[in-house]
């Protein structure tokens, strides 16, 4: 298995459009296995979609059940052929898969619901499954862990390490990348290949930009010596011209002597000269090609001074519904106090987005009951929505001048560029912005606010960003210094923020005799 990296807009997705047939290249020859099996982000699938149409098998149901129901045209047979038991072979291979859903209800039913019932896990394993189902020759995934919990995920990661075929997986999500055989990054136009997972990726390039880096600091030396030298053979010249000077106005020599002379030294100089400039021009060159071999990593800053909590005072109270039967584990009451980095974890379904909800005040009456009560919570909060969503025809400025009327315009430019947003694109508009300046537009609203917040709420904030786009993310917080509320289950960025407790929604069965006993 592969795993192919990049910057978001670095042609990832792009690229596998291109193996998958989907489009042309611009320019070069490609060859590919004749069987291709192709996942996009989206599933490319309508919300209507059911499983069945998933397997291609949706009109051989049909027709299963035209003639269970009394129909007896020659057209139906011919359309089922040998797949008498397709739906109980489908249903056993997903739930061979990992599919719980097929575990628990063998129901030819079962596949004719759409998969917008079913959880994000759930789709993206009964996606890849189908996939399988037409024996590739490769598997061509595009950010298949998106939105997916930990459980799901750990399922499909065993699905893709069970694979009888290469798999080529777009993926900015280590856990995933921790079990790949090889790293595809994709880095300024050009692919490299570096054998292993992650970690000796990381490894290897670490150890590459080191030796960049020292490589730099050599020609920087050596450019520094050449100049030096340069000057100092200048000065010499000059020297000796001057000595040539003074030679002729004391006429020590006949006049043709002294013109063969002042031509000889002129050659030699310019010889002098050329080399120098020779070797400075060399070690120049050398300096930029070093430095073009170092990544240049940019860390975005904010000073957030009005966030700061004092230790001890409370932020949050959530008290456990008492509708609800929960596990005995999950505690009765959670108080959030002073500048503490709690995170909420789960499965998909298990009330994450609800719990929300109900903290920030907007869960509608229809909206399932919450795991926990909010029953108090402190004013100045900020939400970091899954989906970032900016109005439209506002640029940068504005958007964030809108968020703090306090700041004028230089502070708001000044702030900007801490986000490295720098000049000019300040005026961009928000239809004009990638998603990664998106998200860091969204994040300055927030954090920039009047008045700051205290209780910062990420919901999954690390779903769609590229790698350097997280490593932007935990710069930013670093200099939060009020209380943080994370859901998240990215592992890398939970320790990155030093989240301190961790909260697990997931339902687990009560014993009997614990439900008994009470």
């Amino acid at each position: 298995m592969t795993g192919l990296i990049g910057d978001n807009g670095s042609g990832k997705s792009s690229l596998l459009k291109v193996l998958a047939g989907l489009i042309e290249p611009s320019s070069g020859e490609i060859s590919v296995p004749d069987a291709v099996a192709y996942l996009p982000q989206d599933l490319g699938l309508s919300q209507h979609s059911t499983i069945a149409e998933l397997f291609g098998i949706a009109e051989v149901l049909s027709a299963l059940d035209a003639i269970e129901a009394g129909e007896y045209d020659p057209e139906l047979y011919d359309i089922i052929g040998e797949q008498w038991d397709i739906a109980e072979k489908t249903l056993s291979t997903l739930a061979s898969a990992g599919f719980e859903p097929a575990k628990q209800e063998q129901s030819q039913t079962l596949l004719t619901r759409p998969l917008t019932e079913f959880s994000g896990g759930e789709a993206v394993t009964a996606a890849v499954v189908a996939l399988l189902q037409s024996a590739p020759d490769v598997v061509l995934l595009d950010e298949p862990t998106n939105n997916l919990d930990s459980t799901a995920k750990a399922r499909l990661i065993h699905l893709l390490e069970e694979l009888s075929c290469p798999a080529i997986v777009v993926s900015h999500d280590r856990d995933l990348l921790m079990h790949v055989d090889q790293i595809a990054e994709l880095y300024e136009g050009n692919l490299r290949f570096f054998a292993g997972n992650f970690e000796v990726y990381r490894a290897a390039l670490d150890t590459e930009q080191d030796a960049a880096e020292r490589h730099v600091r050599e020609a920087k030396a050596d450019e520094r010596r050449q100049k030096r030298e340069r000057i100092e053979a200048e000065t010499k010249i000059a020297r000796a011209e001057q000595a040539g000077k003074k030679a002729v106005a004391n006429k020590k020599k006949a006049p043709l002597a002294l013109g063969l002379d002042k031509m000889s030294a002129q050659r030699s100089y310019a010889k002098t000269r050329q080399v120098h400039q020779n070797r400075f021009d060399s070690a120049d060159a050398a300096r930029r090609e070093a430095e073009s071999k170092v990544r240049e990593y940019e860390s975005i800053y904010l000073d957030l001074p009005g966030t700061s909590l004092p230790v001890g005072k409370k932020v949050l109270e959530l008290q456990k519904s008492s509708e609800l039967k929960k596990s005995d584990d999950l505690p009765e009451q959670i108080i959030v106090a002073g500048p503490e980095r709690w995170r909420i974890a789960g499965e998909n379904g298990s009330g994450k987005s609800t719990l929300i909800q109900e903290i920030l005040g907007v869960r509608a009456s229809s909206a399932p009951v919450p795991v926990y009560r909010a029953e108090y919570c402190i004013e100045n909060v900020g939400y970091l929505p899954q989906r970032i969503e900016l109005e439209t025809g506002l640029n940068m400025l504005e958007m964030v001048g809108r968020a703090n009327p306090m700041m004028n315009e230089q502070q708001i430019r000044d702030a900007l560029a801490r986000l490295l947003f720098r000049r000019d694109r300040v005026l961009l508009p928000s239809e004009a912005l990638s998603g990664g300046e998106r998200f860091r537009v969204a994040l300055a609203q927030i954090l920039l606010a009047q008045p700051a917040p205290q209780l910062l709420i990420l919901d999954e904030p690390t779903n769609n960003l590229d790698m350097t786009s997280v490593d932007w993310l935990g710069s930013a917080l670093k200099n939060y210094e009020g209380a943080l509320l994370l859901v998240s289950h990215d592992e890398y960025f939970c320790e990155q923020l030093g989240v301190q407790t961790l909260v697990d929604l997931t339902p687990r069965e009560i014993p009997i005799n614990s439900a008994n006993s009470s």
